[in-house]
C-alpha cells in the first residue's frame, strides 16, 4: 500500500509540474501572470488535497488545459478528444460537455468519452456495470445525507453545511439552480470557448454535490485561462479580484469546518467568491465588447488562433 501511496504521488507530482507548463503556455508565458500564478500553486489548500489523497484532479486540470489549447489553436477534434479524457471522473466530463459549443469538438468528445467511459464496461460485463453505478450513486447521496461526507464539501453542499451545522439534503438546490441559470447566461451568449468553458468549471464546482477539495484544483487552468484574455482595466480587476477570493477562501476552508465543530456554523467564502466571479463572467459577456481570447503576440501567426466570437 505504501509503495503504491508512493507511486501515486510522484505521478501527481509529474503532472503537477506539467499543469504548470500547461498554464504557462495558455498565458503565453506573459508576466507577472505566469509567475504569480505559479507561486500561487503551492498554496493553494486544493492541490494538498490532491496529492494528499492521490487523486485524479491534477491531471483533469491538465487537461482542460491542453484541451483549451487546442480549441485556441483551431484543432477542434483534438480539442474534444483531450477533453473527453476528463471523464476519469464522469460527472466531471458533464461539466466539461456543457462548457463547449463547436459541433466538431463535441463529436469528438463524446466519441471519445464513450470509447474511454463505456468499452472497459464491455469486459466486465452488465451486472459488474450495474454494480458500479449503484456503488456511485451511494457514494454521492452520502455527500448530502451524511455529517462525515457533507463536512468536506466546498460547494453549495457543503455551504449550506456549513451555515446549518448539519448534512441539508435538499437546501443546496436552490443556489445550485441559481447557479446554472447564471451560467445559462454566459453558454447562451456568444463568449468565446475559454469564457464559456471557465463558467462551466465554475458552476460544476459550485452545483455538483460531490464537490471535494480536490476538485477545486481545477481552478488552476480556470485562473490561467481568464488571465490569458484581453478584458477591459476593469473586467481584469473584477477577475483578480474573484480567483484572489477563491485562494483565501479555500485556504480558510479548514478554519471554516473547526468553526462548524466548534460553535455550530460557519461561512465557506470559496463558495461565495466562486459565484461572484461566475456571475462576474455572466455580466462581462453580456454588457462589454467580447474578450479577445488571443495570447498576446499570436494574433500574427494566424486566424487560427482567434476564436473570440466562434465558441470554440
Amino acid at each position: 500500500m505504501r509503495t503504491a501511496y508512493l507511486a501515486a504521488l510522484g505521478i501527481n507530482l509529474g503532472l503537477l509540474a506539467a499543469l504548470v507548463a500547461a498554464a504557462g503556455q495558455v498565458l503565453g508565458w506573459r508576466q507577472p501572470h505566469t509567475t504569480l500564478l505559479v507561486l500561487a500553486l503551492p498554496a493553494f489548500v486544493p492541490v494538498y488535497f490532491a496529492l494528499h489523497h492521490a487523486q485524479p484532479t491534477v491531471l483533469i486540470a491538465l487537461l482542460v488545459c491542453l484541451g483549451y489549447l487546442a480549441l485556441r489553436s483551431g484543432r477542434r477534434y483534438l480539442g474534444g478528444a483531450l477533453l473527453a479524457l476528463t471523464g476519469v471522473k464522469p460527472h466531471w466530463l458533464l461539466a466539461v460537455a456543457a462548457g463547449l459549443k463547436d459541433r466538431r469538438a463535441l463529436i469528438a468528445l463524446i466519441a471519445g468519452a464513450a470509447a474511454f467511459i463505456c468499452l472497459p464496461f464491455l469486459f466486465v460485463g452488465p451486472g459488474a456495470a450495474l454494480d458500479w453505478m449503484r456503488l456511485m450513486l451511494a457514494r454521492g447521496s452520502g455527500d448530502v445525507h451524511q455529517e462525515g461526507y457533507g463536512s468536506a464539501l466546498m460547494g453549495w453542499a457543503g455551504f449550506v453545511h456549513a451555515i446549518t451545522g448539519q448534512p441539508q439534503a435538499w437546501l443546496w438546490l436552490p443556489p445550485s439552480l441559481l447557479t446554472l441559470a447564471v451560467f445559462a447566461a454566459v453558454w447562451l451568449r456568444r463568449a468565446g470557448p475559454g469564457v464559456t468553458l471557465s463558467a462551466a468549471i465554475l458552476a460544476g464546482l459550485l452545483a455538483i454535490p460531490h464537490s471535494l477539495p480536490q476538485d477545486w484544483t481545477l481552478v488552476v487552468p480556470v485562473a490561467a485561462i481568464l488571465l490569458s484574455i484581453r478584458w477591459t482595466p476593469l473586467a481584469f480587476a473584477g477577475i483578480c479580484a474573484g480567483l484572489l477570493g477563491i485562494l483565501a477562501g479555500a485556504n480558510d476552508w479548514l478554519d471554516a469546518q473547526r468553526a462548524v465543530d466548534e460553535q455550530g456554523s460557519a461561512v465557506l467564502w470559496v463558495t461565495l467568491a466562486a459565484f461572484a466571479l461566475l456571475v462576474w463572467l455572466a455580466l462581462l459577456v453580456w454588457l462589454t465588447p467580447l474578450a479577445d481570447e488571443r495570447v498576446a503576440g499570436v494574433g500574427a501567426q494566424g486566424k487560427a488562433a482567434s476564436l473570440v466570437s466562434s465558441g470554440g
